[in-house]
């Protein structure tokens, strides 16, 4: 069965369940600081358990603008 479209959606722009929107909002905040810094930023206001890796995926991936 095909997935619905529209309403689904919701949780891409929610940050408490988005962890890679979580560190955008983050790195906004703190645009210097360490990918270690970042990761305990977003697990103290969000809740997510993230590597520094996917912090610095997501660092990457705004640079390049995709």
């Amino acid at each position: 069965m095909a997935k619905k479209s529209g309403s689904g959606n919701s949780d891409r722009t929610d940050p408490k369940r988005n962890k890679s929107l979580a560190i955008r909002l983050v790195l906004k905040k703190m645009p210097s600081a360490k990918a270690s810094e970042v990761a305990e930023a977003v697990k103290k206001e969000f809740g997510h358990e993230v590597h520094q890796n996917m912090v610095y995926m997501v660092k990457t991936k705004s640079k390049h603008g995709l």
